[in-house]
């Protein structure tokens, strides 16, 4: 059970805010966890009905994340096969009787072994670079929307809300009026609409991530291409031809 359905199931049972706040930060709190938290207790929105819009919001983050997850398992076996891949060359000239080792006691082939450890690692670098930035661009950032309908719950002013958001998360362009502007024309809550947004914009980041590490499979084979292949005639045909040419 995470910290937030747990801090839900003793509001629910009568244990005051204060004391499932010490419990809450005993058991460790994320910074989602404290921003709703603290902004139901400053808003005097009902804690309770915050924690549990943030449920939801984690309960759909941590589904996606296991879906991207899942996408990317292929392009990172596309990158420890490729790296692997120069060893398993030298292994098999070794195992045809080519003796490539042979060749790195010369001068020239340890410059060849230098240079090829040199290739490996930038072709780890660069795809584990591709990788990691697919993956911190998957940061979602519809909290502000959840924040906003609690502030709108707990009863003030829709400036008053706005406002408040502003101090909140100064950082962040919030484009709420295209939502309120819905509400006004459709006569529904402002409230239910922020969280519907909140999970429509989380649903498409997925899918555009998901598609994008299907993608990632075939635009790791540039850096890797241009790494490991090189690397591989630097540890299997530069050495045995440096054996032959010395015996």
């Amino acid at each position: 059970m995470s910290t937030t359905q747990s801090a839900i199931a003793l509001l629910s049972a009568g244990v005051p805010a204060s004391e499932v706040s010490i419990l809450s930060a005993e058991r460790g709190v994320s910074l989602n966890f404290d921003v709703v938290w603290q902004s139901a207790i400053e808003l005097g929105a009902p804690v309770s009905q915050a924690l549990e819009e943030l449920s939801r919001y984690e309960r759909s983050q941590t589904a996606s994340e296991h879906e991207l997850e899942q996408s990317l398992a292929l392009p990172k076996a596309t990158k420890r096969l490729m790296l692997w891949l120069p060893v398993f060359g030298v292994a098999l000239s070794q195992t045809f009787g080519l003796n490539p080792f042979a060749g790195f006691s010369n001068p020239l082939g340890v410059f060849a072994f230098g240079l090829a450890i040199f290739l490996l690692f930038l072709g780890d670098k660069l795809a584990e670079k591709m990788i990691s930035k697919l993956e911190k661009n998957f940061t979602d950032e519809n909290l502000p929307l959840l924040i906003f309908a609690v502030a709108l719950k707990s009863g003030i002013s829709l400036s008053e809300a706005k406002s408040f958001l502003q101090k909140k998360f100064p950082k962040q362009n919030l484009e709420l009026d295209p939502h309120i502007d819905f509400a006004y024309v459709t006569g529904a809550p402002i409230s239910k609409i922020l969280v519907c947004a909140a999970q429509e914009n989380h649903e498409a980041k997925t899918s555009r991530a998901i598609q994008d590490a299907k993608a990632l499979s075939v635009r790791l084979l540039i850096p890797l291409g241009l790494t490991v292949l090189p690397a591989f005639l630097l540890l299997t045909v530069v050495p045995i031809l440096i054996s032959q040419i010395t015996t």
